[in-house]
């Protein structure tokens, strides 16, 4: 069995568990235990995630999720680039988010779920800042309550672009 880890943008829906940002974790070389021996399977899971877990704690909000995925900036598959626009939004760059959504917009839809989220995304923030930070927080919320992340979640302080009402 593998382990992943698995970092997962929040900010837009999300059905189920993303593994575009998630990597294998690999583990000792002599990481093969009988399933009937627990104790030295747990053994061998703790000393797989022991290192990968400062690095995940260092993911605190969209800056470092930026810097995380910017390897994928050439990648033109929708969601992603939807992510990259989304991020870019969160941490003040409007008019990237901009450009990176009309973009997407203007090109010729493939998954129509992925261009139903990017065309709200681009109409909230045609309205303004304020509809796309209030649409990217009920996202933010749903996703939250749906993979039960509400004891781990904390909400990034200073990010918000409007106060909520």
């Amino acid at each position: 069995m593998d382990l992943w880890k698995v970092v997962m943008p929040l900010h837009r829906p999300l059905d189920n568990l993303v593994l575009t940002y998630g990597t294998i974790i690999v583990g000792p070389d002599d990481h093969r235990v009988r399933v009937d021996d627990v104790e030295r399977a747990a053994e061998v899971v703790k000393q797989s995630v022991r290192h990968e877990v400062q690095a995940l704690r260092d993911l605190e909000g969209p800056p470092q999720f930026l810097q995380r995925i910017s390897r994928m900036s050439d990648n033109e598959f929708e969601v992603v680039q939807l992510d990259f626009a989304l991020t870019h939004f969160l941490i003040g760059n409007v008019s990237e988010a901009r450009r990176i959504l009309r973009s997407q917009m203007e090109r010729p839809e493939i998954y129509p779920t992925h261009r139903r989220v990017t065309r709200r995304a681009f109409d909230a923030l045609e309205a303004g800042p304020e509809a796309l930070q209030s649409l990217i927080d009920g996202w933010r919320d749903d996703n939250i309550a749906r993979f039960c992340l509400e004891p781990t979640s904390r909400k990034p302080p200073g990010l918000r672009l409007v106060r909520p009402t």
